[in-house]
C-alpha cells in the first residue's frame, strides 16, 4: 500500500514538473519561452529586452524577445524582415538626420544593445541624440569648462557623466560621426563633467554619481605636479578626436566644445 502512494506521489510530481514549463498555444504562437518560475520575470530569466506575452502553464509567463522594437527609432524608422535565420531590422532616417550605427542588424536567439543606433542632425549649434532615458547635447561653441559647466545646470542638467561601457560606446558614436561631417575642418574637444577634487585628489563627476568607468587615452591623465602640490598638471577632462575620442585631461580655462546630458521626465 505505502509502495503504491509513493508510486503515485512521484508520478504526479514528475506530471507537474513536465506540465509546468508547457508552452501554450498563444506562447507558441509568439514564438516565446516559458520564464523560470511564476514569479520571475523574463529580463530575470532570460536577460535585457525579454518582454512578457501571456502566460504558459503554471501560471509562467510566456516570454518574448523584444530585440528589434519597431516604434524605438527617434527621428527615423525600423523595417523588420523574416528569414529561416530569424530576424533582420533596416533602419532608415528621416531627411534631415543621418544614421549613426548600422544601416541593419540581425536578431537570432539573442538579445543586443540596438539602442545606441541613433538618427541625429550633425550640425550646429548644437546635435541632439537620446539613451536610456536621457537627452545628450553636443554643443558646438568653445567655452571654459565652468562656464559650460553652468549652462548645462542652467538647462536641468549638467556636463555629462559617462558611467558605462554602453553609455561611452554611445557617446563615441555620436562624436565620431560628427567629427567626420564634410564641414568639420578640425579635430574636435568636448568638455565632460569630470574634474580633479584636490581636496579628495581624486576625480569626480559634476552630476555626483560614483565615479567607477573611465576610458581614458594612454599615459592619461597627467603625472602629478609634485609632492607639495599632488594631482594631475591640468584638472578638467575632455573627449579627444586626436586620440579616437578617448579622454584626455586639459586646461580648465581652455574654450572647448561640451556635451550636456539631462534625464528625460
Amino acid at each position: 500500500m505505502f509502495n503504491c502512494l509513493y508510486a503515485t506521489l512521484i508520478a504526479l510530481i514528475i506530471y507537474h514538473e513536465a506540465d509546468a514549463g508547457k508552452l501554450t498555444r498563444q506562447c507558441i504562437a509568439s514564438q516565446g519561452r516559458c520564464g523560470q518560475t511564476k514569479d520571475s520575470t523574463c529580463e530575470s530569466s532570460f536577460g535585457s529586452g525579454w518582454k512578457e506575452s501571456g502566460k504558459c502553464c503554471n501560471r509562467k509567463p510566456c516570454c518574448v524577445s523584444q530585440c528589434i522594437p519597431i516604434d524605438s527609432l527617434k527621428n527615423g524608422s525600423v523595417t523588420v524582415t523574416r528569414s529561416n535565420d530569424g530576424l533582420t531590422a533596416h533602419f532608415a532616417c528621416d531627411a534631415g538626420f543621418v544614421l549613426a550605427g548600422n544601416e541593419s542588424l540581425s536578431c537570432k536567439s539573442s538579445v543586443w544593445h540596438w539602442d545606441i543606433l541613433q538618427c541625429v542632425s550633425p550640425a550646429c549649434p548644437d546635435t541632439v541624440a537620446y539613451f536610456r532615458g536621457y537627452k545628450y547635447k553636443f554643443v558646438c561653441s568653445n567655452t571654459p569648462y565652468s562656464d559650460a559647466k553652468d549652462i548645462c545646470r542652467s538647462q536641468g542638467g549638467h556636463l555629462t557623466s559617462i558611467e558605462s561601457e554602453d553609455e561611452n560606446n554611445f557617446i563615441l558614436v555620436v562624436a565620431t560621426l560628427i567629427t567626420e561631417m564634410p564641414n568639420a575642418r578640425e579635430k574636435l574637444q568636448y568638455w565632460i563633467g569630470l574634474v580633479y577634487d584636490d581636496n579628495d585628489q581624486s576625480f569626480k563627476w559634476e552630476s555626483g554619481v560614483p565615479f567607477n568607468y573611465s576610458d581614458w587615452s594612454p599615459q592619461q591623465p597627467d603625472k602629478v605636479d609634485s609632492q607639495d602640490n599632488p594631482g594631475p598638471l591640468v584638472k578638467c577632462v575632455v573627449l579627444d578626436s586626436k586620440y579616437a575620442n578617448k579622454w584626455h585631461d586639459e586646461n580648465c580655462s581652455a574654450y572647448r566644445r561640451y556635451i550636456c546630458k539631462t534625464k528625460l521626465t
